[in-house]
């Protein structure tokens, strides 16, 4: 139900795409009334319907008349200020506006802006700011949002800290997070920064390539292994109120708005957050709500209220990777030792779900990301849980354990990085020998020495430089990275990889 919904919205998102869903749903419906055709139906016509409005909602931001040439604004953020130091950016929603030659303030009818400082101010997202510049209409996207002008300004200055309990105490539990690491090492403590919050602003080029060619990025991009160990950490230091069912998903449902704010609701956060909440939800009113249902109506609900997220990169490989998590582990339910296989299971079945997503757009699969999340996964646990702690108590020594974990990741990341990164083909051959090797049991060992000779000999030559006569370095290739979790510029060469973000 959750792929038609999907499938309804992606498509809606077009005039032509709304007409053949709700036609699709009328020939189900002339063919057979059951409950299941109904039910498809509907969802197929409602999921139509919301990308329909987004869509239209998309058109208004882009057509919106704006104030045109030098202005002063009053505007609330929508985003904390990004980019790179000389070209820092920001989203935000004016309040009012001021021509220079006024003194009245007028109300702002339109939409956001995007305003691009000449020097990153300390505005973050939620809080009331002032900037002085010259507006041009240019509609546009970023980071998945969209805004109908560009305002080039001075640096902005904050007049009032966020409004609303609920952002306010996001924006502090971020502000106090990011604060008390400062205690451990350097790198461990900039990557214990994007475990809790996804901030990855002090990792290093080297460290986030290390992480991406490894297949371990996905850890600080926020998502449910880091909703579910936030949860057990809050439980943890408010024990008291949450031992009954009912104060228990009070509080993590309260704590799992903070969590949202502090983690600026990337899409992989949102579809997190909305399961846990559904779960805890349903649990506390005695309904029996099972995983598949669960993680079926946070998608839809999800897609339902913000259809955008249908073309988000980053949702889709959050649900993916869910989803393979799921199917792996119910198939290695009755093996043993099971601290082995479980996480093996879900870790291969969760790359196996992402790799048509990744290889249609990044064209690479990392050949041994299961066994590096297999290798860091339990180093991420506990960084992410005692970092938690240390965190939000302040006490140092849980801060620089949890640094010395995330040290240990990236020793992790840093041994599988240069292993094959493989394409279509690579990944066909890898399934069909994984295919073979589990229908034939005498053939196991002869196909695994080979593959350990590959293996050996493809990460040999792929640090190799080229060979002479062979014309120099390969020229470079830039790939832009906008998958909702994060913007950045990877620069790929034969002898170098540079990512700028």
């Amino acid at each position: 139900m959750g792929a038609v919904v999907w499938a309804g919205a992606l498509g809606g998102r077009h005039t032509t795409g709304l007409w053949a869903a709700l036609v699709s749903a009328g020939l189900l419906l002339l063919f057979s009334r059951s409950a299941t055709v109904v039910v498809l139906a509907a969802g197929l016509v409602a999921g139509a319907w919301a990308g329909w409005g987004a869509m239209q909602r998309e058109e208004a931001v882009f057509s919106a008349p704006v104030v045109e040439g030098e202005v002063t604004i009053r505007a609330v953020a929508r985003t904390d200020t990004r980019g790179r130091p000389d070209h820092p950016w920001l989203l935000a929603k004016p309040l009012a506006y001021r021509m220079p030659a006024e003194d009245v303030w007028r109300k702002w009818s339109g939409p956001v802006v995007m305003v691009e400082p000449s020097r990153a101010g300390p505005v973050v997202a939620g809080e009331v700011f002032q900037a002085s510049g010259h507006m041009s209409k240019q509609a546009g996207r970023r980071g998945g949002a969209v805004y109908s002008a560009r305002m080039r300004s001075g640096e902005p200055v904050s007049l009032s800290p966020a409004q609303g309990w609920l952002v306010a105490a996001g924006n502090q539990v971020r502000r106090r997070v990011v604060d008390n690491l400062r205690t451990g090492p350097p790198d461990g403590l900039a990557l214990v920064a994007g475990f809790l919050v996804g901030d990855t602003s002090r990792l290093s080029p080297i460290d986030l390539a290390n992480l991406r060619r490894s297949g371990l990025s996905h850890f600080v991009a926020v998502s449910g292994g880091n909703v579910a160990l936030f949860l057990g950490a809050l439980w943890i230091l408010m024990w008291p109120l949450a031992g009954r069912p009912g104060l228990r998903a009070l509080v993590g449902l309260v704590g799992l708005g903070i969590f949202v704010v502090a983690t600026r609701w990337e899409p992989s956060v949102l579809r997190a957050g909305g399961l846990a909440a559904l779960v805890m939800g349903a649990r506390a009113i005695g309904y029996p709500l099972g995983a598949w249902a669960a993680i079926g109506t946070a998608v839809i609900l999800a897609l339902l209220v913000s259809a955008e997220l249908a073309s988000s990169l980053g949702f889709a490989l959050s649900v993916a990777a869910t989803l393979g998590v799921m199917v792996g582990m119910r198939l290695t339910a009755g093996r043993r030792p099971r601290w082995v296989w479980q996480p093996l299971g879900a870790a291969l079945a969760a790359q196996l779900a992402v790799a048509p997503l990744l290889l249609g757009f990044f064209g690479t699969v990392p050949l041994l990301s299961p066994l590096a999340n297999l290798a860091a996964g339990p180093l991420v646990a506990v960084s992410t849980m005692v970092g938690g702690i240390g965190a939000l108590t302040g006490w140092s020594p849980m801060v620089w354990l949890s640094a010395a974990a995330a040290e240990g990741v990236l020793a992790v990341a840093g041994f599988f990085a240069p292993f094959p990164q493989l394409g279509w083909w690579g990944v066909g051959l890898a399934l069909l020998v994984g295919m073979v090797v589990w229908r034939w049991r005498m053939l196991r060992l002869p196909l695994l020495l080979v593959g350990v000779v590959w293996l050996v000999a493809g990460s040999i030559l792929s640090i190799l430089p080229p060979f002479s006569g062979s014309g120099g370095a390969q020229a470079p290739a830039v790939v832009f990275l906008d998958v909702g979790q994060g913007d950045s510029i990877l620069v790929l060469g034969r002898q170098f990889t540079m990512l700028i973000d």
